[in-house]
């Protein structure tokens, strides 16, 4: 039976008689009081929120592996830097407490996140899975906060760039509401009454105003589902090829820290794959193992399956230089660079496309509007 996930916001007095406030998880607000108190603090109240969303922000999980990475390489022990995670106002303090109380169950740090997918992006649970098989938690926590700080700034940066298109998109949609709703029929009837006939045009915006909601929420519908569509089934090419970098990535660096523990190259990819999130190119990284297992050489098996062509000349170098291992940090890099540089040019772009995409639209509205009228007075 799925576990119900209900958040309760407290404020409390910690033992330093420092007032706080924040959330913790529970199944009733009992429990969550139990929690609270168990944390050393002192309740002043709890009450149930309203969480209009569960799964953390890429920031969230930066601060989370961050901290975790400082407290490791200080040498304090997993359970104890997540109590004094868990102990912060951080949205992420209620996940690092069920993992501190899955760890104390006997459940391994990986299977703690993993049994909490419910707060994640689902490409995320590949790699929480690896997180105990690294063999250096501190160096993978550096890594992966290292790497949701640089999709957080990148995302914030697109949508800095996109307040303006938007709340540009916001007015036009209003004003062309308030034009289809209100205009377009006193159009209409003026071209009745001068006996003119109404255009094909404008007897669709007529249309439009008379079932003016319906219209509004079919046509969302139906643009949402087909964008949802294209984005589930990798048919854009730029989130295909977006995902296809974060896999790899991931992958080579998984890989190179697994080298680094002495672990031979066909253990490394067993391992490793696990982190990749895509099929397709996890059917590729198994072909691969079969086929270096075969005796071929991992250059020919990346260019037998079609990996990027730059990862495989480098591998090729890479193996005939016996490096191997620096190699797979070099291209892990790589692939990261090529990543956020789409994430860059989203956001260059974004702006500009919607922009045109606007003008497109009120050009489309003006000419609708203007044409029949001049035929009516002018012809």
């Amino acid at each position: 039976m799925k576990k119900v996930t209900v958040f309760f916001k407290y404020k409390a007095v910690s033992n330093s008689g420092k007032k706080i406030i924040g959330y913790v998880k529970a199944k009733d607000i009992r429990q969550a009081s139990q929690t609270i108190i168990r944390k050393g603090f002192a309740p002043i109240y709890v009450n149930r929120a309203f969480y209009f969303t569960k799964k953390l922000q890429n920031i969230d999980l930066y601060f989370m592996f961050d901290f975790l990475a400082r407290f490791i390489k200080n040498g304090v022990t997993l359970d104890k830097s997540l109590d004094i995670i868990g102990e912060s106002n951080l949205k992420c303090n209620f996940l690092c407490d069920d993992a501190k109380s899955s760890i104390t169950q006997g459940f391994s740090f990986g299977e703690a996140l993993v049994q909490n997918a419910e707060f994640f992006d689902k490409f995320n649970i590949g790699i929480f899975k690896i997180v105990d098989r690294v063999g250096s938690l501190g160096e993978f926590c550096q890594f992966l906060a290292n790497f949701y700080k640089k999709i957080a700034e990148r995302k914030e940066k697109i949508k800095k760039q996109l307040r303006y298109p938007i709340l540009l998109t916001a007015f036009f949609l209003i004003a062309f509401s308030l034009i289809v709703k209100f205009l377009i029929p006193n159009i209409i009837d003026l071209q009745k009454h001068m006996g003119v006939k109404v255009s094909f045009i404008l007897r669709c915006l007529f249309y439009i105003s008379s079932h003016f909601l319906s219209v509004l929420g079919l046509s969302s519908l139906i643009g949402f589902s087909v964008f949802y569509f294209l984005v589930k089934s990798n048919k854009i090419h730029i989130i295909k090829k977006y995902r296809d970098y974060r896999d790899f990535s991931f992958f080579f660096y998984v890989s190179y820290i697994l080298l680094s523990n002495n672990l031979n190259l066909l253990d490394a990819f067993e391992i490793a794959k696990e982190s990749i999130y895509n099929q397709e190119n996890l059917n590729k990284i198994e072909k691969i193992c079969k086929n270096v297992e075969s005796g071929n050489l991992l250059s020919d098996s990346f260019d037998t399956f079609k990996i990027d062509p730059l990862a495989t000349r480098l591998v090729l170098l890479y193996e005939k230089s016996s490096n191997l291992k620096e190699g797979f940090l070099i291209i892990s890099e790589l692939f990261e660079n090529e990543m956020f540089k789409i994430l860059e040019r989203v956001a260059e772009y974004a702006q500009p496309i919607s922009i045109c995409l606007l003008g497109l639209l009120i050009l489309i509205t003006l000419y609708a509007m203007l044409i029949p009228l001049y035929n009516s007075f002018f012809v």
